[in-house]
């Protein structure tokens, strides 16, 4: 999977990169298909101390972003990580009821109209 990282008012250091693969990338790889997500765009800043992390996805059908500010980078990767992968779940789990409706729909119908109901 893709992503972009851009680093605002400080240099990101190897560590940091590897913590941010670890925890966001590969979490995001394992609920995420190729075709579902654009590359994912990761913004890191610092402000007056605080580190600021904000993480959008862009799909077909929705955006799901997360931001998360605390006094420590890799303390904003994990809470970020976390909300991430329960907004992924939930955005699936949407995909799936609706795609099982629709199918449930076409399924009710096909036996609505079935001559097999109508013989006697």
């Amino acid at each position: 999977m893709r992503y972009i990282v851009h680093c605002q008012n400080f240099v990101m250091s190897e560590a940091l990169q590897t913590y941010l693969e670890l925890k966001i990338i590969s979490s995001l790889n394992l609920h995420l298909s190729e075709s579902t997500a654009s590359p994912i765009i990761i913004s890191l800043e610092t402000r007056k101390k605080q580190h600021i992390i904000e993480v959008t996805i862009l799909s077909k059908h929705a955006t799901i972003r997360a931001t998360q500010q605390s006094d420590n980078m890799y303390k904003s990767i994990d809470i970020v990580s976390t909300k991430l992968k329960k907004q992924v779940l939930t955005y699936k789990n949407k995909k799936l009821t609706k795609r099982n409706n629709r199918r449930d729909k076409i399924l009710l119908n096909k036996q609505y109209f079935s001559d097999d109901l109508f013989i006697s």
